[in-house]
């Protein structure tokens, strides 16, 4: 599937989805930025003896990508007490 970014939409490599989300961006005026990515290496280290590692082609086991303008996450420091409640 080439060039076509949309739910449910697959790419046979990351070049491909680069490509089609670049084109995304220019078509629509938005740039989107990594959010929160665990690279194949990181994954790799990670898994258990015995489990199949991750293929070397792959960049990410996880990639959520956001919006550059849709503000930013707040840690919230609440403690979850709720004092003035009966």
């Amino acid at each position: 599937m080439t060039g076509a970014l949309r739910p449910g939409a697959s790419f046979a490599s990351f070049a491909e989805f680069e490509s089609a989300l670049k084109s995304f961006q220019r078509v629509n005026n938005v740039v989107f930025v990594v959010g929160s990515s665990k690279s194949i290496a990181w994954a790799n280290k990670k898994l258990q003896p015995g489990e199949v590692p991750y293929a070397d082609e792959l960049q990410y086991k996880h990639l959520t990508m956001k919006c550059k303008s849709g503000g930013y996450d707040r840690p919230s420091t609440s403690k979850g007490l709720r004092p003035h409640q009966r």
